[in-house]
């Protein structure tokens, strides 16, 4: 986006953040937080490996102390020796990505980096105004920032001067801003520009052209290699080119199609949602959203939909970090409980069973491609509850095979999810779930089922013996 266009596209998310934002910065459950920690805290018995690889540059960050060192991407890397901390107020000698930047990073940065350095800026929106990043002032700032460890665009409009003047704790000879990136961390999955201080770095090198650097930073947390994927296209095109003004111009472009073109005719609905095929930012999707029931108080009504949306957020990035298909996640709307998600072409495994049933009913093709798929879909769900994901609703519906193949189930729908400690008996649940909507839906599909289970004890024995009993 171009500077006209930050502003406008920053003064949206500034009338929401203040309500929804901090709403979605907040874990489901305390007992999610406590997983979601203890899985980016696993990945620290695997750092000392990178720890001896050489950086391609110095990578530093201005700490402001605002958020929970356990959670915080910056102090992680701290951890694993790949970057280094920078005092408030010290000059660094390289390249800040921060507020302060008046022009995008971009390839021709490349040079300079290599020599000095880059660096972030880790600090709280909720403390932006008492931040002395750079002296107050009356006119609007747009602040490039990181909320408990995740990256914000934040358009304010500053009616009244600070009570006093601050001094700058921020000192740099080159200050950028990054162009349009998605986040991928498990917070602000999918947002525009929420980007935590790993996923900023990261995008610095990449852009820069240290491809393999910014996988290796990536590589310390669970759900970091899928920021890449995700963005792939974008970095791609961003290290492509050579000057700010080129990466000004490619943002105006996705500014353009930022609205999302949908096709009201691909529109389906079912009890909790309406799912539209739409085109985003080029790339084919679909726009799911949740609609309010009229039933329900509209505080209720409004706190369940939320709730349900980051949910399901939570739950697509806990498949994909234990390795079971997930669509990626492009955009997230939490006022109007929209998001924008990768469009996975093929049939559900319902309609794919019924289909082959009718071109090779009986025959022992169709049943071993029927247990084959069994055996698979349970193995993936022994990898989603044995991370503590329970689905809440397996259906066959609510599983998707990739270009029909059916060695890429992809699930879906995780709104009714369930993330933290839970019981071996909310796990049974799940499957009896899937063992009622199969023998409903599907003939003769005890065998099947039977396949499901045998793929779900293979993942760990231990857990099939505590949930099938």
């Amino acid at each position: 986006m171009g500077k006209k266009g930050r502003e406008q596209h920053g003064n949206k998310r500034t009338n929401k953040s203040r309500h929804a934002d901090a709403g979605d910065a907040e874990p489901l459950s305390s007992h999610g937080e406590e997983d979601s920690e203890s899985l980016d805290e696993s990945r620290d018995d695997h750092s000392d490996s990178d720890q001896t690889n050489e950086m391609p540059c110095k990578l530093a960050m201005y700490d402001f102390n605002q958020c929970d060192p356990k959670r915080c991407s910056g102090r992680k890397l701290l951890r694993a020796g790949l970057i280094s901390e920078v005092r408030l107020g010290s000059r660094f000698p390289g390249l800040v990505l921060s507020p302060t930047g008046k022009t995008t990073l971009a390839p021709c940065d490349r040079e300079f980096i290599d020599q000095y350095g880059l660096g972030v800026v880790d600090c709280s929106w909720k403390e932006v105004e008492r931040t002395p990043l750079h002296k107050a002032t009356t006119k609007a700032a747009l602040f490039f920032l990181i909320k408990d460890g995740v990256t914000r665009f934040i358009a304010l409009m500053m009616g009244m001067r600070f009570t006093h003047s601050l001094p700058t704790k921020v000192k740099a000879p080159e200050h950028r801003l990054l162009p349009y990136l998605v986040a991928a961390n498990s917070v602000n999955y999918g947002r525009p520009c929420h980007l935590t201080c790993a996923e900023a770095l990261a995008a610095g090198l990449y852009i820069v052209g240290h491809v393999q650097a910014a996988e290796r930073v990536m590589k310390q947390f669970t759900w970091g290699p899928h920021f890449i994927e995700l963005n792939r296209e974008l970095l791609d095109i961003y290290a492509g080119c050579h000057t700010p003004e080129e990466n000004m111009e490619w943002e105006e472009q996705f500014e353009q199609g930022f609205d999302y073109a949908i096709e009201k005719d691909g529109m389906r609905q079912g009890a909790e949602a309406r799912v539209y095929t739409c085109t985003y930012l080029g790339r084919p999707a679909i726009m799911k959203e949740r609609f309010s029931k009229k039933y329900r108080h509209p505080d209720v009504d409004e706190k369940l939909n939320k709730a349900r949306l980051r949910n399901e957020l939570k739950g697509i990035v806990r498949a994909q970090e234990v390795g079971v298909g997930a669509p990626a996640v492009f955009f997230v709307d939490t006022n109007n409980n929209r998001i924008i998600m990768e469009r996975i072409e093929g049939l559900t495994a319902n309609a794919w069973i019924e289909k082959r049933r009718s071109e090779a009913s009986g025959s022992n093709e169709f049943k071993a491609d029927t247990l084959e798929l069994g055996k698979l879909i349970g193995e993936a769900i022994g990898k989603m509850h044995l991370s503590n994901l329970v689905h809440g609703d397996l259906t066959t519906s609510n599983i998707i095979l990739k270009n029909n193949d059916l060695r890429q189930p992809y699930f879906i729908d995780f709104g009714l999810c369930a993330l933290g400690k839970v019981l071996p008996e909310d796990k049974g649940v799940d499957l009896y779930v899937l063992e009622r909507a199969m023998i409903s839906t599907h003939i003769d599909s005890e065998d099947m089922f039977k396949s499901v289970l045998e793929g779900y004890t293979s993942v760990n024995s231990k857990q099939g013996s505590a949930v099938i009993k």
